[in-house]
């Protein structure tokens, strides 16, 4: 901090103090600490002369040699750099000056200001604001500040004592200071003044009015001034706090639309964010704010890495409603990035398919389930981290949606084989529920050779040996693998289920496969007495046991057993209650009557699938064969005869 008064200000003290002939004798104390103080000096032992002065109490009987002394070795401890205890001698003087007696302290009121002013400017360097404000408090009330340069000098100290106080989290201090020192402002200086007035009162919070009357007050008389945005910005402020929701959006339009790229206008953006978290729907939006953050945060928006997550899913929201999508992909890869959980990467899915923006969420969720869409990073880093809770947040909605085309896409352009414990695996947001998923999808969309390398590595790298995903190995491998890994996927798959009671059909669901397998390799009547063992399976359902029978039946067309087949088909119905493999073994059952050539028979299944399963998927092919056989149209909802 700068003095003006050189350190030798206190000696002249001494000697323009002077005595009057009125002056009363001092005192026995006075006279030793006085004469002790200047031995000391002279011997150069300052700290001693310091030691003899603060045994004095506050309330010793002062006289203008005693100040005078304590002056020159306050002066004497700074210059030495004993700044702390110079401001408590100072603090010392000032204080005797004050409360001493005209009689002893006869001192001219312009010495007597530069003292108080020395005293504040002391106490202020060592950060003892409170002590320095009384000081400039004592100016304040006892000076009649005939000099202009002296009144800047204290507009200066309280300027900066109120500085201070605001660092120190002492904004009611600070306020204060900052209305002495508008008191003493020049034109110049003013303006400054009363905006830190206005801000120390807001964060006071004691007072919002009167933070807002300070505030509005500095608008008023500088509406041109630099710190304008800083000032609607505390307007904001004490709005909020009064519950003025209507001015509080006026203001917040006002800052926005006059000055867009000031730090206050993103501040007071991301307030308004904070505040409402994730918006209900991408219309709720303010439209200033909206157009805010679809016009002013681009990818070289240096403060965007520090946003928060409901700043950036408002801007995700502004540039969908706003139709542009250079911010939309921006605000989306940057959720993709700092959302760790996936809570707001889920929230904002649902959201949007909420309020009826689904195109929207599929282009988001294309973003975060597809590292080369993505980029990882806005700015094309490739090395920033994707958050595997958004990419699993993703693939949880695309799943739950049937969206398993999207996942067979990102499944695509990921690579199956990549090791768990690889950083290119974190860094493309992988984790074991993403890889299942994608996994998932490709057998939805019957690329059963693509899956096979996912489970592969679901099961062999991320050590999996859960019964279901056993059970999915077994099955993809049966379709695409050779008969070997088959059997042995499928061994794994049988001993999973003989040790697991979470699954009560785990045995039935295995044999079932295993028919399968067999059928594959032509082993029939293998296949029909494991068919035959989960048909007779108590613990399986009646589903279950429906698609057993009708396999055996099927077992039996494949080499052209009609009679048989038929029979097998026949019971389909009895053992699954109806549904879809009912409707099935009617429709194979029609054909086993043709290929006998008992079409009348065939007609009958045919007519009875379509008045009881109409809306089965095998309903059109059973129509189809019901008019190529032209039955006789006596037959119940038979075609008629033209």
């Amino acid at each position: 901090m700068r003095f003006p008064f050189p350190l030798q200000f206190a000696f002249g003290v001494v000697a323009t103090i002077g005595f009057t002939p009125t002056m009363a004798e001092e005192t026995a104390d006075s006279q030793s600490v006085i004469q002790a103080v200047l031995q000391s000096l002279e011997a150069n032992a300052i700290s001693d002369a310091a030691d003899a002065i603060t045994q004095l109490a506050w309330d010793h009987p002062a006289d203008a040699r005693l100040i005078a002394a304590t002056l020159k070795t306050a002066t004497v401890l700074e210059r030495e750099g004993e700044v702390d205890r110079a401001a408590d001698l100072s603090h010392r003087a000032a204080h005797w000056l004050l409360n001493g007696s005209p009689e002893e302290v006869s001192i001219p009121d312009a010495k007597r200001d530069t003292i108080w002013l020395l005293s504040a400017r002391r106490l202020n360097r060592v950060a003892r604001f409170e002590d320095a404000l009384v000081w400039i408090a004592a100016i304040e009330k006892n000076t009649a500040f005939p000099s202009a340069e002296f009144q800047s000098q204290v507009h200066q100290l309280a300027m900066q004592v109120a500085a201070g106080s605001l660092d120190a989290q002492q904004p009611a201090l600070a306020a204060r200071s900052y209305q002495i020192a508008i008191n003493h402002a020049g034109d110049a200086d003013l303006a400054t003044a009363r905006l830190g007035l206005a801000w120390s009162r807001t964060l006071s919070g004691q007072d919002p009015a009167a933070a807002l009357q300070a505030t509005e007050s500095y608008l008023a008389y500088h509406e041109d001034h630099v710190d304008v945005p800083s000032a609607l910005l505390l307007q904001l402020s004490c709005l909020t706090q009064l519950g003025e929701d209507t001015r509080v959006a006026e203001v917040r339009t006002q800052l926005i639309e006059r000055f867009p790229e000031s730090g206050a206008t993103r501040s007071a953006v991301a307030a308004y964010c904070d505040a409402r978290g994730v918006p209900a729907t991408p219309a709720s939006i303010e439209p200033a704010v909206a157009s805010y953050l679809t016009a002013f945060m681009t990818d070289e928006e240096p403060e965007l890495a520090e946003a928060s997550l409901a700043f950036l899913t408002h801007g995700l929201y502004a540039g969908i409603e706003c139709g542009k999508a250079k911010p939309e992909r921006i605000y989306a890869s940057r959720i993709a990035i700092v959302d760790e959980t996936g809570q707001t990467a889920t929230q904002v899915l649902q959201t949007l398919m909420e309020a009826d923006r689904v195109a929207a969420a599929e282009r988001v969720a294309i973003q975060w389930l597809s590292p080369a869409r993505h980029a990882n990073d806005p700015k094309g880093d490739t090395d920033i981290e994707l958050c595997a809770g958004v990419r699993e947040a993703a693939s949880r909605w695309a799943g739950r949606t049937d969206r398993w085309l999207l996942l067979a896409h990102a499944a695509s352009e990921s690579d199956a084989g990549l090791s768990p414990e690889s950083s290119e695996y974190r860094a493309a947001g992988r984790c074991l529920a993403v890889d299942r998923l994608l996994a998932e999808s490709l057998v939805q969309m019957g690329r059963s050779r693509e899956a096979l390398l996912w489970w592969r590595s679901i099961v062999d790298q991320h050590a999996v040996d859960d019964f279901p995903t056993l059970l999915r190995l077994a099955e993809v491998a049966s379709a695409a693998a050779d008969r070997t890994e088959a059997h042995q996927r499928l061994a794994a798959a049988r001993r999973a289920a003989s040790s697991t009671d979470a699954y009560p059909t785990a045995t039935s669901l295995v044999d079932l496969l295993d028919a399968e397998l067999h059928i594959r390799d032509l082993r029939f009547d293998e296949s029909r007495s494991l068919l035959e063992r989960v048909v007779r399976a108590a613990e399986a359902s009646q589903e279950l046991r429906g698609r057993a029978q009708w396999m055996i039946g099927e077992t039996y067309l494949m080499q052209r057993q009609y009679q048989p087949a038929i029979e097998a088909y026949r019971l389909v119905e009895g053992i699954s209650g109806g549904g879809v493999w009912a409707a099935a073994a009617l429709r194979q059952a029609g054909g086993a009557f043709e290929q006998l050539g008992k079409t009348r028979q065939a007609a009958v299944c045919y007519s009875a699938l379509l008045s009881r399963f109409g809306d089965s998927p095998h309903a059109e092919g059973a129509r189809e064969r019901l008019a190529a056989i032209a039955p006789d149209p006596s037959l119940p909802n038979a075609p008629l005869r033209r």
